[in-house]
């Protein structure tokens, strides 16, 4: 999940899910501690490439959820193109930007 945080005390935080509920209100608010938070860099920082076959948690295009991957390539723009695990579509390669594309030590 992807959201804003609020440190409160130091030790927990809030995160709100940006997407509306069915009604259309405020997405819903969790609390969890910083050990279960991962660090979604800015769009302007420059990131390394990805090698083949580097495993990683990538956002879905059009969603607000990291799934796990495997890198295909890395384009000189710095899309990365990927292969989502249980993806539908066999061979599917999906565009993600670099930066919506995180190391995974799972």
């Amino acid at each position: 999940m992807h959201g804003s945080g609020t440190n409160l005390n130091g030790i927990r935080y809030e995160v709100q899910d940006p997407e509306p509920d069915d009604d259309g209100n405020a997405g819903q608010v969790y609390k969890t501690s910083a050990k279960n938070l991962i660090y979604i860099p800015p769009k302007t920082i420059s990131l390394p490439s990805l090698g083949p076959g580097t495993t990683v948690l990538a956002r879905y295009p059009e969603t607000t959820t990291f799934y796990k991957a495997e890198v295909i390539r890395t384009l000189p723009s710095g899309v990365c193109k990927l292969r989502f695990e249980g993806e539908e579509e066999a061979g599917k390669e999906t565009s993600v930007e670099r930066h919506l594309v995180l190391d995974y030590n799972g």
